[in-house]
């Protein structure tokens, strides 16, 4: 089956789509087909961009904050671990 794998942390670059084995249940488990989700795939295949308007680190999550409370940014604001 397909799957979408996050190795590490980022933006969509890091979203690989990968083949696994169908995980088989065990006794009083199901499983359960589900159908991707058309951004994931869109973004995994390069059809869909996230654009990122500004990178903050942790520690700035205050400034992150009242920029996006300003309204003065376009796209996303990504906060990312020490």
């Amino acid at each position: 089956m397909k799957a979408i794998e996050v190795r590490r942390l980022g933006g969509p670059e890091v979203l690989t789509l990968v083949e696994i084995p169908i995980p088989q249940p065990k006794p009083h488990e199901a499983l359960i087909k589900i159908k991707v989700s058309g951004v994931l795939s869109m973004i995994a295949g390069g059809k869909l961009k996230i654009r990122i308007s500004k990178t903050y680190p942790l520690e700035a999550v205050q400034q992150a904050h009242r920029d996006l409370e300003s309204r003065n940014t376009s796209g996303k604001l990504l906060l990312l671990p020490n």
